[in-house]
């Protein structure tokens, strides 16, 4: 394949600096984006100096003894009469940035077709972490924000709000009232013992969320397809799973929940119950987005990932999927819910103080750390044969990096789902 690259713009480039330097501010290249040693050479020199020119860009490489091996002062000569306007630098600079990129591409194909450590999948996050890599370069991104930049993100921010689109409804009142909604880019933790009830809220939540139109990915590392769609079937038509699967209901009953598959085959939710890790399950949120759009993922549960169940340091390797899941959440733009076991060692605290605590979080600090929004779970029922509050989840907002925490809200478990507990729709 032929190298990629482009001698006249990398010159127009450098004589438009040795023209005038104050065009190195109107572009953001790199010495190694230039093809040609001496263009490279010369264009370092050019950042190296206060004011670029003609002069103090010789000045400097005679100081590093590489004027003559860049031409002279002749060929500088040439790079400023060639250049018929300073203009069209930041044109230039484009095609330079470019052909690098070609380049670049090029030379990650080769490496991506010498991938073979004999794990299929890992040779394909291994690919796209290439690829992914050299798209994120393709966009120059300073990182800085500039003044209007950040006005006019604010003018959004105040459209958005006064149009109700800032959030999306969690589709329970009383978690909307202290969480102020779903919102992209957060990563939120719904922590609690096993039996609490994780699996059955967040699954609902994703329902509620592809009802209103939205896209989801929902990651079950614990449960399969049919165990998820039986609670489905059990809230929709309103029957138990032990029913179900002792088939005591119905022929027509039977033939209602045959229609749920033209629902479920229309609606925007995806699933992956693969035995992932969370660099495979991140890598399956990016062809999603890509191919299909996506507002929110589910991950049930995080200490299930294949690198938090192998590793030997299970805090390190919470933490790292942690930060993965956050990460993801930013570079998507999406919201990213994530069900977490929590420590054991609540389960020996006295009869009246088992309510989940943030420092319950099993293995790994950084979860805290790292959210957004911290849930609890507590159920009295499951500690207490004679509570007083049979069928009610408690859920505690112990962390909300914006709003501060709140006290716990309640809902109530009815047969087969959960509602609003004081029947608010």
């Amino acid at each position: 394949m032929k190298t990629a690259y482009n001698t006249e713009a990398e010159e127009a480039v450098i004589g438009s600096l040795l023209i005038d330097g104050g065009c190195l501010e109107l572009i953001d290249l790199l010495p190694e984006e230039f093809n040609g040693e001496r263009t490279s050479r010369i264009y370092q020199a050019c950042c190296a100096v206060e004011k670029p020119n003609q002069i103090t860009v010789a000045q400097k490489l005679d100081e590093l003894n590489l004027l003559e091996e860049c031409g002279g002062g002749a060929y500088l000569c040439h790079l400023i009469a060639n250049v018929p306007t300073t203009l069209d630098i930041e044109h230039y600079a484009e095609i330079v940035h470019k052909t690098y990129l070609q380049r670049q591409l090029v030379q990650e194909a080769q490496k991506i077709s010498e991938l073979d450590s004999g794990n299929v999948e890992h040779d394909l996050d291994t690919a796209v972490s290439l690829i992914k890599t050299l798209r994120d370069s393709a966009v120059k991104n300073t990182g800085i924000v500039t003044p209007k930049q950040a006005a006019q993100r604010l003018i959004d921010y105040v459209d958005e709000a006064k149009a109700n689109k800032l959030a999306s409804s969690w589709g329970f009142v009383d978690l909307d009232r202290i969480t102020a909604g779903l919102y992209r880019q957060n990563w939120i933790i719904v922590g609690g013992r096993p039996s609490m009830g994780k699996s059955q809220i967040v699954f609902e939540v994703a329902l509620k969320l592809v009802s209103k139109g939205l896209t989801g990915l929902f990651v079950s590392l614990e449960m399969d397809l049919m165990g998820l769609l039986e609670r489905e079937v059990a809230k929709l038509y309103d029957v138990t799973v032990r029913e179900l699967r002792h088939n005591t209901i119905s022929e027509d009953k039977w033939g209602e929940i045959m229609t749920l598959a033209g629902k479920v085959e229309a609606r925007p939710l995806f699933y992956d119950f693969r035995d992932s890790t969370s660099a495979q399950v991140a890598s399956c949120a990016r062809r999603i987005k890509e191919d299909y759009g996506l507002d929110f993922m589910v991950v049930d549960y995080i200490q299930l990932f294949k690198e938090c169940r192998t590793a030997q340091n299970m805090h390190q390797a919470v933490s790292g999927a942690s930060k993965a899941m956050k990460a993801i959440a930013k570079e998507l733009d999406i919201t990213v819910i994530g069900c977490s076991q929590l420590n054991r060692g609540l389960e020996h605290r006295a009869d009246d103080n088992r309510r989940p605590r943030v420092s319950d979080f099993r293995e790994s600090g950084s979860l805290e750390e790292d959210a957004d929004i911290a849930l609890l779970l507590y159920r009295d029922e499951y500690y207490n044969d004679n509570t007083s509050e049979p069928g009610i989840l408690e859920i505690k907002m112990a962390k909300n990096r914006q709003l501060g925490p709140a006290p716990a809200i309640k809902l109530i478990w009815r047969k087969n789902h959960y509602e609003n507990y004081a029947g608010e729709k």
